[in-house]
């Protein structure tokens, strides 16, 4: 018997409903098809309130998402140190060797400017400043949605 769902710490409804099917004491409708709680159902009203609610549970999702860490996947939050080295996985301006497998340092962070120092290749301590760009994923956001 299944005690406690350490995946679903955040959300306790669902951490009991899956224990209850895994316990197989959730409610089924016939031939073990489990009848779903009222409050996992998106009804279908009008294209727009469907959407709507969607968005609503992905929105969700995505922070329970960012709260795991499963094996061999790095942390949803990458937290830098000064000195701290790091190496590009994007092609971000070719002209001035910021492509894949660039090696960088961190050197200085300000409010919303990272200073990183490329460390190999032709352009050795040349210095670099790369924006934050959460205000940036939130227009997009804004924008898809």
């Amino acid at each position: 018997m299944l005690i406690k769902n350490m995946r679903a710490n955040k959300d306790k409804a669902f951490g009991e409903f899956l224990l209850r099917v895994g316990n197989r004491i959730q409610p089924t409708i016939h031939d073990d098809l489990i009848l779903l709680p009222e409050k996992m159902v998106i009804r279908y009203e009008s294209e727009k309130a469907y959407e709507d609610a969607l968005i609503d549970v992905l929105l969700y999702l995505e922070e329970f998402l960012n709260t795991l860490l499963p094996n061999g996947l790095p942390p949803h939050k990458l937290v830098l140190k000064v000195n701290c080295p790091i190496i590009l996985l994007r092609k971000l301006d070719l002209s001035n060797s910021l492509c894949n497998g660039t090696g960088m340092v961190c050197k200085r962070f300000d409010n919303y400017v990272k200073h990183v120092e490329i460390i190999i290749g032709q352009h050795a301590l040349k210095q670099v400043l790369f924006q934050e760009f959460h205000s940036h994923l939130q227009k997009m956001k804004d924008i898809l949605f």
